[in-house]
């Protein structure tokens, strides 16, 4: 995403699961993991974010990641996946990166879906395991 230079970089907003939001930004952030700082929107309504505590897995929640630069946050209600683009996350609260720029309170992000749990199918490989017999003429078939 093209950012203002004058404000914390945002590289990507994404909908990873039905109730889960990542924003990667592109700096350090200071105050990212409070959930009272985002505004997200689904199908132009207000949805409330869990507030994690102490006794929550670490990937529940709003939280802020460090050494990947991000922040995820996470929907009481789930969403439609399919409807990622009707999702819109916007930062409300006094956030700032370390080289001391603000979040752009003004830009409305959309998100993008990209599943985190990929759920692969099985190939079949019944055609693999059978070896071609040759027949008594030397040729294969």
């Amino acid at each position: 995403m093209s950012e203002n230079c004058n404000y914390a970089p945002v590289e990507k907003v994404i909908l990873i699961d039905d109730r889960r939001i990542e924003i990667y930004w592109g700096e350090q952030m200071r105050r990212a993991d409070n959930e009272n700082d985002y505004l997200v929107k689904y199908k132009g309504e207000v949805q409330e974010l869990v507030h994690w505590t102490s006794d929550m897995t670490w990937d529940y929640g709003t939280v802020y990641q460090k050494e990947s630069m991000r922040t995820t946050l996470s929907l009481v209600h789930p969403v439609d996946p399919e409807c990622a683009g009707e999702v819109t996350v916007q930062v409300v609260g006094k956030l700032t990166d370390v080289k001391d720029r603000p979040a752009d309170n003004e830009k409305v992000y959309q998100t993008v879906y990209q599943p985190y749990y990929v759920v692969r199918k099985k190939r079949n490989l019944r055609h693999c395991s059978k070896s071609r017999r040759k027949n008594n003429t030397g040729r294969s078939g």
